[in-house]
């Protein structure tokens, strides 16, 4: 089971810890402001085998001339699993009349969870975000089927002018 978290973080930070990810020959020490929890999630995301694979250069693209990054990550159980977990990390990164620029969604749930509640969480994140963002969907056989993972990165964070 994992735990909900919310950090804020350098984007410069993030950006390097993606970038060792990456270089598995790099064998240097993450910064101790990098969230372990966060430098897992990034792995994860990274590293998986989904139908869309996120790389470094999405990263990139996510911190573009930003200075911080809000990251969340959240689990839920249950009935309507996806949603709750998606509302959660929507209110942890973005305040009610926010909206964010640019954002990365990684979302594990069991091959049978229902997909009607997917989509729905994912309407719920696509309504606070003003451009594209870039979602990753991961079917694992780790969960249970009625748990659902998100992680969410925003960058961009701001209001309805932007």
């Amino acid at each position: 089971m994992s735990e909900n978290e919310i950090t804020v973080i350098n984007t410069e930070l993030l950006l390097d810890a993606a970038e060792k990810i990456m270089r598995p020959e790099d064998t240097s020490l993450f910064s101790d402001e990098v969230p372990v929890r966060l430098i897992e999630m990034l792995k994860g995301i990274l590293l998986s085998h989904c139908e869309i694979d996120l790389g470094l250069s999405d990263i990139k693209s996510l911190v573009r001339d930003e200075a911080v990054a809000s990251f969340a990550s959240a689990y839920a159980q249950g009935e309507s699993a996806a949603s709750i977990a998606a509302t959660f990390a929507l209110n942890a990164t973005l305040q009610s009349e926010q909206i964010a620029r640019r954002l990365l969604v990684h979302i594990r749930f069991h091959p049978e969870y229902p997909f009607a509640d997917i989509t729905k969480a994912l309407d719920l994140i696509e309504s606070r975000v003003k451009s594209n963002g870039m979602y990753q969907l991961e079917d694992s056989e780790t969960l249970r089927k009625d748990e659902v993972e998100i992680v969410m990165i925003v960058t961009g964070i701001g209001t309805e002018e932007l």
